[in-house]
């Protein structure tokens, strides 16, 4: 009787545990992104800012990335502002874009010559801003892992 009971209550914690341990482990990890073109904000995004495209996956990873047009004189304050300094870099930098990460290639594409800021965790998060003058477009990456 004493089996019964638990092997009773230890299914009725397997059917009830599983489901909720699955659920917890789609919020964590489960595919929540979302792709956007033409948007009209965004929060990495100058108010004066072109079209806005981006990807953002809402799970553990945090994925943020983001692109648009906006003048060069518009998009150093904006930076300034968010506490990215910019350096110039003649080599140019790699950054993916949120396109090809719909598409679902998350490899870095180089953009050329650039303002970029940089500012990587242990973890393997943090972000990068990148304002290409030849294009006047302006992109971000962010991640929180």
């Amino acid at each position: 009787m004493k089996n019964k009971r638990l092997a009773v209550g230890c299914l009725i914690m397997l059917l009830a545990g599983g489901p909720g341990l699955g659920f917890i482990g789609w919020m964590i990890f489960g595919n929540h992104s979302r792709y956007v073109t033409g948007a009209k904000d965004h929060e990495f995004a100058d108010p004066s800012a072109g079209p806005i495209d981006y990807y953002e996956n809402r799970n553990i990873s945090g994925l943020q990335v983001v692109t648009y047009a906006v003048a060069e004189d518009e998009f150093k304050p904006f930076a300034e502002r968010h506490g990215w300094k910019l350096e110039w870099k003649p080599e140019g930098a790699i950054i993916p874009t949120p396109a090809a990460c719909a598409a679902g290639d998350f490899s870095f594409k180089p953009l050329g010559p650039c303002w970029y800021y940089e500012d990587r965790r242990s973890n393997g998060g943090g972000i990068s801003v990148a304002f290409v003058p030849g294009s006047s477009r302006a992109y971000i990456y962010k991640t929180s892992r």
